[in-house]
């Protein structure tokens, strides 16, 4: 971790340091999950070096990508009623420090991109800043109480132990119950977007709904428990019925197979979704962190094949 030469604790307003973590804190997202979308999209032949990078240790791995990618809209992935507190506290001059277990390069450029503090912290290829590494590091610089803490989950709880104030934020109801026991909490921000409702939004369930419109004229033909409509036979007494009799019995693989195609969409180009605010409410973005929308995929792979 390098820190810029000549900094003292204090500052203008004689108040501890407020210190805010970034992925899934400041940022609704992770920057390593993002960075390594974008390596995939932006250099796939190099993805097999990932794994190699990877058994040198995490922080090795972060300090690869972020030399390799380049992540642009922060702003559009930022928990905005928290920006707009530290941009109000750093206005006042007080002294805000990005805290990060994320590459300390690529934290230094997101904090550039939301015009905050170019004081910061973070992994530096060797050490993964996070959890009680973080919170030595912090004490080490602030001393016990001489920072507040944002932070969003239960690996800020030896963190917020040590700081003066805790901001909870974005965090679900277990940490904020654990955070809230240690007696320090200063301020509670919540979810934006509830986890399942923004997945809901992330399969398209309104697709499947109307894809079964197809079963309708099974249903209206008073046939639906026919053998020849059940199962397939790939032949049929006309056309009409051939259609419905080829599409039904897969209609359930079809579904899926729409959602595992919207999925591979949203993922090569959801920067660009970030960055049309027509689409922003209905991708990766919704909320729902980008590791629980992915696992969309492979769930939807499975039952398609």
């Amino acid at each position: 971790m390098n820190y810029l030469p000549g900094q003292a604790a204090d500052n203008q307003l004689g108040e501890p340091a407020l210190c805010v973590d970034v992925d899934g804190t400041l940022l609704r997202t992770n920057l390593l999950y993002e960075s390594f979308l974008s390596f995939a999209k932006q250099k796939p032949l190099l993805l097999p070096l990932v794994p190699f990078w990877l058994m040198r240790g995490k922080p090795h791995l972060k300090r690869r990508l972020a030399r390799s990618v380049t992540l642009k809209n922060a702003h559009l992935t930022a928990h905005q009623q928290l920006l707009e507190y530290l941009k109000a506290e750093r206005a006042r001059g007080r002294r805000v420090v990005l805290c990060s277990g994320s590459d300390e390069e690529m934290v230094r450029r997101i904090a550039k991109q939301l015009s905050l503090s170019e004081e910061v912290l973070g992994s530096d290829g060797t050490v993964n800043l996070k959890g009680s590494a973080k919170a030595r590091s912090l004490v080490e610089r602030f001393g016990v109480r001489g920072f507040d803490y944002a932070g969003n989950s239960r690996d800020d709880l030896p963190i917020w132990n040590q700081a003066r104030y805790a901001i909870v934020v974005n965090a679900s109801r277990s940490v904020q119950k654990a955070s809230a026991q240690q007696g320090n909490v200063e301020m509670v921000l919540p979810k934006t977007s509830g986890t399942f409702s923004a997945l809901l939004r992330v399969i398209r369930p309104y697709q499947w709904i109307k894809n079964a419109l197809v079963y309708l004229p099974l249903l209206t033909s008073h046939n639906i428990l026919h053998p020849g409509n059940l199962c397939f036979s790939g032949f049929a007494k006309n056309r009409y019925d051939g259609v419905v009799v080829l599409r039904c019995p897969f209609t359930h693989l079809h579904f899926l197979a729409q959602t595992t195609a919207a999925r591979r969409c949203d993922c090569p180009v959801f920067a660009l979704h970030r960055a049309n605010h027509a689409r922003r409410d209905c991708n990766l973005d919704s909320g729902v962190t980008l590791a629980s929308s992915l696992l969309t995929v492979p769930v939807s792979e499975l039952g398609f094949w």
